[in-house]
Parts: C-alpha cells; structure tokens; sequence
C-alpha cells in the first residue's frame, strides 16, 4: 500500500465503468474521485487538485476532448497527468480521436491513452508509474 494517499480523480459517464476504475485504483492504494461530466468535474478540480485524471472522450455535454484542453489548457491544471481511457479507436471516429486532441493547439499530450477493455495490471503499473515521477 502506498504510505500517501494520492487522489485519482475519474471522469467516466459509464457508471458500471467509473465503479471498475474507483475500485482498481483504490485497491491499489490512491484515493478515487469520479465525475460524470464536465460540471462534475470542474468542480472537483476547484475544490482540489488530484494527482493524476483519467478521461473518457465520449460525455454528456462537453466532449472530453475539451475537457482535456480546458484541463491542459489551465495553469493550475496543466501538469496533472493525464490516462485518456476510452471505447473509441482512433480509426473508428475521427471527429473524437486522438489524433484531433492537439489538432491546431499547442498542448502537451496525454500521458497515455489506453482503449477499453483495459488490461487492469497494466493501467495499475502506468498510474503507479507517472504519480512516482510526479
């Protein structure tokens, strides 16, 4: 178990999905937030700033896309890791793929982006890995 608690916060629509990741990373010994949506998760982010944040790309309202860029395009926010974890592939949507998050910006990618199902050993040994060298 980790000694300090780091929190994770999960922005994730799909309830069942949001209850897999909060019970992963809290298994492995972070603390989990979880968001719906973009209010949700503007409101988290106001009232503290997680360690690490994992995005679906596919929300209610704002697309996660410009969550990503509202989140990287912050002061505040900027340098908190970033696992996109989502159902869409690159070749499947254009209009929500990865290659359009830095598509006319000047933002540093995400961290990683993993497409589901996930391999839960392997998102576990990313997360422990990027809040190590944060």
């Amino acid at each position: 178990m980790k000694t300090s608690k780091k929190n994770i916060l999960i922005i994730e629509d799909d309830t069942d999905f949001a209850g897999f990741l909060k019970y992963l990373v809290e298994e492995a010994g972070y603390t989990a937030l979880t968001a719906s949506n973009s209010v949700q998760a503007n409101r988290i982010l106001l009232k503290q700033k997680p360690d690490l944040i994992t995005l679906d790309l596919l929300l209610p309202g704002e697309t996660g896309i410009k969550i990503f860029r509202k989140i990287r395009g912050s002061q505040n926010w900027k340098d908190i890791p970033i696992i996109v974890i989502t159902g869409v592939d690159a070749n499947t949507n254009q209009e929500i793929s990865y290659k359009n998050f830095l598509k006319g910006v000047n933002l540093k990618a995400p961290e990683a982006y993993l497409e589901k199902p996930i391999e839960q050993n392997f998102l576990i040994k990313m997360v422990d890995r990027l809040l190590a060298a944060a």
